[in-house]
């Protein structure tokens, strides 16, 4: 038992020195180097394509967020945090509130890829911008844990889907910590716990996902 313990101590040492270390740092699309937990970095893979700087995209349209093809409990924080971002990147941003109302009007199924071509050139705004999940789920260890908004984002011609843009990024946000007596035991448990809990935090996590991509997005703004 107390090998055990003493395994699982070195371990959550080794976890908690490891977060603490955490950059980000940006490269190229795909060649990121491996690490699934996200401890050891905060990778931002991206590419700009040669279409991305001959066009320089003057509007945009913030896709609703899909999982399974089906809404998020998220959907809407997500692409929200979007269309912010992307107002300081780009002249117009059509977020999700004015395009659900221009959709409505026209009659249009926001929820169908075609139609958003559709309702691209009704709105004059040539571009779509969609997230999708991306990277692995969060991590709970009793005494630690690590609540983690993994997301893929593109940019396309809404006419034919050509890429102009795109990243991924896995956000990530740890407590818990070294259970060296019973006293911090406790106060590890009970901060990873609340870690875990906290709905804020999937916000939280959301929004800094989509600033750390859409940092990597050249300014095209008139």
């Amino acid at each position: 038992m107390k090998e055990r313990f003493a395994s699982f101590t070195i371990a959550a040492a080794i976890v908690s020195l490891l977060a603490g270390c955490t950059e980000t740092q940006y490269t190229a699309y795909g060649n990121a180097e491996e690490d699934s937990t996200g401890m050891l970095t905060r990778n931002v893979e991206f590419e700009v394509t040669g279409d991305y700087y001959r066009e320089f995209p003057d509007c945009a349209v913030v896709m609703p967020f899909l999982v399974g093809g089906e809404r998020h409990e998220r959907s809407l924080v997500i692409e929200n945090a979007i269309a912010r971002q992307l107002t300081g990147r780009l002249s117009r941003t059509i977020g999700p509130k004015e395009r659900e109302k221009m959709a409505r009007s026209w009659g249009i199924d926001t929820l169908n890829h075609d139609d958003m071509r559709v309702f691209s050139r009704q709105a004059q705004c040539r571009y779509l911008v969609e997230a999708t999940p991306w990277g692995g789920d969060s991590i709970y260890v009793v005494f630690w844990t690590q609540s983690r908004i993994g997301l893929e984002m593109r940019m396309v011609r809404a006419f034919d889907d050509e890429l102009l843009w795109r990243a991924r990024h896995v956000a990530t946000r740890s407590d818990g910590g070294l259970p060296l007596s019973p006293i911090s035991a406790v106060v590890s448990l009970v901060t990873a716990a609340h870690l875990k809990t906290d709905g804020d935090v999937d916000d939280s996590l959301a929004h800094d996902a989509v600033r750390r991509m859409v940092l990597t997005l050249p300014d095209s703004r008139i």
